[in-house]
This record gives C-alpha cells, structure tokens and sequence, in this order.
C-alpha cells in the first residue's frame, strides 16, 4: 500500500511540475461527445512549464521517486508481494 501512494504522490508532483495550474490539456478531453473528439484534445497538450526540473514540484517528484525506488527493492516487501501473487490476489 504505501509503495502505491508512493507512486501517486511522485506523479502528482510530477504533473504540478510540468503544468502548475494543475491542467494538462487544452480542453478536458472526457467532455468531448464523440470518440474522435476525445482523441483530438488528447493531443492537444498545453506546454510544459519553464521550471518543469527546477521548482519546488520537481524536487517533491525526486525525493519520492527515491523513497518508491527503496520501497520497491526492500526485501519484506518483495516477499509480500510474492506471497500475494501465489495466493492469486492481484
């Protein structure tokens, strides 16, 4: 569990880094009525901040991805994962 809010805390960052207003399309792509439209505004990617490797949000992104890397090669973890996977549980 912790390793999956790991993971979400880094891509959070991650995107408050790249677009600071939080939003990373032009217009929200869910909102468009037909499939086509909807794959037309996922392109439609507004641009990337300046600071995107420098900010506050980027070193937020560092020192979680860290934290994930050491949560993902400890050994208790890795047998938990294990046992789970025999148990057939995702």
């Amino acid at each position: 569990m912790a390793r999956k809010f790991l993971q979400m805390g880094y891509t959070r960052a991650r995107r408050y880094t790249n677009h600071p207003t939080g939003r990373k399309y032009v217009t929200n792509p869910q909102k468009e009525p037909s499939e086509e439209e909807q794959k037309a505004a996922r392109k439609a990617i507004l641009p990337q901040a300046e600071t995107w490797g420098t900010g506050e949000k980027a070193e937020s992104a560092r020192i979680f991805y860290g934290f994930y890397l050491k949560a993902r090669e400890d050994e208790i973890y890795k047998t938990a994962l294990k046992e789970r996977k025999l148990a057939g549980k995702r």
